[in-house]
């Protein structure tokens, strides 16, 4: 997933186009994607995560994504819905970390594109939730730059549980994408050009 601008990159979770519309499907018992810990997904500065989601049920907590709570960032779906993303200095699943909610619930069994925002590279350093193209909450950043660990990078399972549903167009960013970015390109196919590609 090398970048074909400035050393920023993007990786996309897709299938070839004959399985465009086809999603990953996780049983919430055994199932996930591990991606390693490559330097590239050791992320310690600007990030968004973006995917579309349809969780199955909110019964229990869930991580979607997964890579080191007090480290990198890691998303968890919680019972009610809302959704937890963390990250910090503490390089692992460990402390100092900050918690930063959505404010707006999911809803089972029905798909939703989610974005996180986490701006550290410049003033002001902020985090942003998006839910389906709109901004939904945002808060200062806490520390920065976050800071990166061994762990590895996990989709559809992590420290609190396996996800349980469909995640489809899993987009990592090493940029701190607008609002107006997430809103006009959720829907379409990327096919380069944009910074953190």
């Amino acid at each position: 997933f090398p970048s074909h601008d400035k050393g920023e990159f993007f990786l996309r979770i897709r299938g070839n186009e004959a399985l465009s519309g086809r999603a990953l499907r996780f049983d919430g018992t055994d199932d996930g994607v591990s991606l390693g810990n490559p330097a590239a997904l050791q992320m310690t500065g600007d990030q968004t995560i973006e995917m579309w989601i349809k969780p199955d049920d909110l019964s229990v907590r869930r991580n979607p994504w997964n890579k080191a709570y007090a480290g990198e960032g890691t998303m968890t779906i919680e019972t009610g819905g809302d959704i937890n993303y963390f990250y910090g200095t503490g390089g692992g699943n460990n402390s100092p970390y900050q918690t930063f909610n959505s404010l707006k619930d999911l809803r089972a069994g029905h798909w939703q594109h989610i974005a996180l925002v986490r701006q550290l590279g410049a003033e002001p350093r902020k985090l942003s939730w998006y839910i389906n193209g709109r901004l939904v909450n945002e808060a200062a950043a806490s520390y920065f730059p976050a800071v990166s660990g061994a762990l590895n990078a996990l989709v559809g399972h992590g420290y609190a549980g396996r996800f349980k549903g469909e995640i489809d167009e899993l987009r990592l960013w090493n940029v701190a994408r607008t609002g107006a970015e997430i809103a006009s390109n959720m829907d379409n196919v990327l096919t380069g050009g944009k910074a953190g590609w």
